[in-house]
């Protein structure tokens, strides 16, 4: 009995920390000259990475996502 219970406690610990690390959001802001132009968050689709979608800042300017 205490086995079962162990083993019910251990999945689901387990499945809480899958679904906890899962990101559902990313916001994505865009910078000119080091300035902060815009910021906009929405639901990434399935298979996206949020820190694919930006674009390296070269000289202040460019897109970083989070």
């Amino acid at each position: 009995m205490k086995k079962t219970i162990f083993v019910a406690l251990a999945l689901f610990g387990m499945a809480a920390i899958l679904f906890s690390s899962c990101k559902k959001e990313c916001t994505c802001t865009t910078y000119l000259d080091e300035k902060e132009i815009s910021s906009t968050t929405f639901e990434l689709e399935k298979g996206q990475k949020c820190e694919d979608l930006g674009t390296p800042i070269v000289s202040g300017t460019g897109v970083e996502c989070k």
